[in-house]
């Protein structure tokens, strides 16, 4: 239980990075579609 626990929380806060890095895009005037990929390419790596 505890390790589904903590999975359950990294995985939250991974979108919750993904989310706050994807508004701060938003904020230079980036649309919504577009920044979301760009915080999730960034989060992950892909280029």
């Amino acid at each position: 239980m505890g390790s589904f626990l903590a999975l359950v929380i990294i995985i939250l806060v991974a979108l919750l990075l993904v989310k706050l890095g994807a508004s701060a895009l938003q904020l230079t005037g980036m649309s919504k579609p577009v920044s979301l990929f760009q915080a999730s390419s960034a989060f992950l790596g892909v280029m």
